[in-house]
């Protein structure tokens, strides 16, 4: 069986690991972030200009337009800035990953402590630009009635803020959940077409039509059930599945079925041995996942170099984890960093989209002689 060091405790030595960047979270993207900023507080700035000022003109009380300029520059520009601790708040401890009793008091300090911020920052740029500019001492009235006069405003901005960072963290969210889906699809495609060719293989075909007609005349009903098997695996090589998660006892039965066959091809020379552990049976885990690392270790094992092989699957449920390992007594590889071949490749891809950090494949020399690939992924039931 698997023990917990035999895929927990994983050595990085001989070992080849395979990462996929679409299972990582996206660092946040600052440069994005104060470009589009800078452009809604730039039409911000020019709207508020043009509608006070205007405002002004209709009043009949001309020569305000540097004054108001200088004011809504003053307030747009330190709100630019303050929005880059929002941004920089937000990215840490983002309001959607935690219940709003936890996290909203905090946002709500945020948005009061950004406007006592930028009222400072508006009455002190203020002061030092008007009279540089000649219009004299910028009188902005009694300052501590001036906090709470421009708190509404400010929060209301702030408001505007938090909601724009919480639509774009959703709309980015869906598209890497999308972006998700399409290589999973595609990767479960490859999958399926792998196991197809291997199994259209004419010496496959052959082999197993050639097995099978053995069969024929010395046991009648074995052979019957061998071309059941054989139908088995091109049946669910043909059939069109989306589903990305099958129950287990479904990938049980198809490595049962493949596993007859090469037991009634090859004799006693191949020691086939399927140990299933205490994984349920409604436990969900990807489609075509043991089968095409069986057959790769058939073809690729020491049956093919002594006549005689051993392969073991292993399944086991250790700490809330299904742990595999698919086992064959071959010569291993040379390389002590080989890369990935498409199969195994794909295999691991499949397992990060689907299950992210949790589900993990290591492919290595054994201990004591051997190949053998080390598979983990979360314990899930329908």
């Amino acid at each position: 069986m698997i023990t917990p060091a035999a895929t927990s405790e994983i050595p990085p030595a001989h070992a080849i690991t395979d990462t996929v960047a679409l299972t990582r979270e996206a660092p946040a993207d600052w440069r994005t972030f104060w470009r589009l900023s800078a452009l809604v507080h730039l039409a911000f700035f020019v709207l508020r200009f043009v509608y006070l000022w205007l405002d002004d003109v209709v009043r009949e009380d001309t020569g305000t337009a540097l004054s108001r300029g200088i004011e809504e520059f003053t307030g747009a520009f330190g709100s630019f800035l303050l929005s880059g601790l929002i941004f920089a708040v937000w990215t840490r401890w983002p309001l959607r990953e935690a219940p709003t009793g936890v996290r909203l008091p905090g946002y709500l300090a945020l948005g009061v402590c950004t406007s006592v911020l930028n009222t400072t920052f508006m009455w002190g740029t203020r002061t030092l630009l008007f009279p540089l500019v000649g219009l004299g001492a910028y009188d902005y009235g009694r300052m501590p009635l001036r906090y709470a006069m421009e708190l509404p405003g400010a929060l209301i901005g702030f408001s505007m803020i938090v909601l724009a960072l919480w639509f774009g963290d959703g709309l980015t969210e869906r598209r890497r959940q999308l972006v998700r889906a399409a290589h999973l699809e595609r990767a479960l495609a490859e999958s399926r077409l792998r196991a197809l060719q291997l199994q259209l293989q004419p010496h496959f075909l052959f082999n197993a039509l050639n097995t099978i007609a053995s069969r024929l005349h010395e046991d009648p009903m074995h052979a019957d059930r061998l071309i059941g098997r054989l139908a088995d695996l091109l049946r669910v090589s043909y059939r069109r599945n989306d589903a990305a998660l099958v129950p287990f006892r479904d990938e049980l039965a198809l490595l049962d079925a493949y596993a007859e066959l090469m037991r009634a091809r090859f004799g006693d020379s191949l020691v086939l041995e399927v140990h299933r552990g205490n994984v349920p049976d409604d436990a969900e885990v990807p489609p075509l996942l043991l089968q095409p690392l069986v057959e790769n270790a058939v073809r690729h094992g020491r049956l093919e170099r002594d006549g005689q092989a051993i392969i073991r699957v292993e399944t086991h449920v250790v700490d809330g984890h299904i742990a595999m390992r698919v086992f064959d007594d071959g010569p291993g590889v040379s390389d002590d960093t080989p890369s990935f071949g498409t199969g195994l490749s794909t295999t691991a891809q499949r397992l990060a989209l689907l299950f992210g950090r949790e589900g993990t494949l290591v492919a290595r020399n054994a201990n004591g002689g051997g190949f053998e690939v080390l598979m983990q992924m979360p314990l899930r039931t329908a």
